[in-house]
């Protein structure tokens, strides 16, 4: 018995391996929406959130303003001019034909897709968005449905893509290093986002809310100071 379920294991390993990496994988038919989403990396996803709004799926594309780091200030000491991601992305939509007046650049950037959702999720709802498009990596694409779905429960109001050129495949992701590595890093990613409930984003908004009480607090404080001072003089 162990020697036939081997060689069946052997036989069918390719689609064995494809349903795996399809676990991850979603993409959505496309129908009329408010807005797309760019939460992908690239000019990829950028190109693919022009190419639907060319196609009259929706008005206009919000994406992300990229967080500066260790390598804009390196760049910036050497006085190099360097684009940031957001920018590149801005100009592919521009140069792919989508006017400057349809494009959001929200300014903070999220870290990570739980709260990129987060933020999403509130600009919608201060907009009155009801039904979007979301471009991402090919390997989140399935995770970011569900954590949307979460709050726009209305059938079809979501529907997440990515870019044909993403080079993350399910039907070959073993025979690619990088890809074998997304799947793996992407199950700890679900992990997190289902299992511990975004453990990491709620350590990252408690540091938040802690630190916003304190300055809360010392600004009291110090007005209760000015206070007592005045009164005693």
């Amino acid at each position: 018995m162990l020697a036939i379920g081997f060689v069946v294991l052997v036989a069918e390993k390719e689609a064995l391996l494809t349903s795996i990496g399809r676990l991850i994988v979603e993409e959505t038919s496309l129908a009329r929406a408010d807005v797309v989403v760019v939460l992908g990396e690239g000019p990829r996803a950028a190109a693919e959130a022009a190419t639907i709004v060319k196609s009259g799926y929706a008005p206009r594309v919000v994406l992300f303003a990229a967080p500066r780091d260790s390598d804009d200030e390196v760049l910036t000491k050497l006085g190099i001019e360097g684009a940031r991601p957001h920018e590149i992305a801005v100009r592919v939509l521009r140069a792919s034909g989508v006017a400057s007046e349809r494009i959001a650049v929200l300014p903070r950037s999220p870290d990570g897709t739980n709260a990129a959702v987060h933020a999403v999720v509130r600009y919608a709802r201060s907009q009155g968005i009801a039904r979007l498009i979301v471009v991402t990596n090919r390997s989140h694409t399935r995770r970011t449905a569900r954590l949307l779905r979460r709050e726009f429960t209305d059938a079809g109001a979501v529907a997440v893509r990515a870019a044909p050129q993403d080079p993350f495949h399910p039907e070959s992701w073993w025979r690619d290093r990088r890809s074998a590595r997304e799947l793996v890093m992407e199950g700890l990613r679900w992990l997190n986002s289902f299992g511990l409930r975004d453990f990491w984003w709620a350590v990252s908004a408690a540091a938040v809310y802690n630190a916003t009480a304190r300055a809360a607090s010392w600004e009291i404080t110090r007005q209760s100071s000015r206070m007592e001072t005045g009164l005693t003089r």
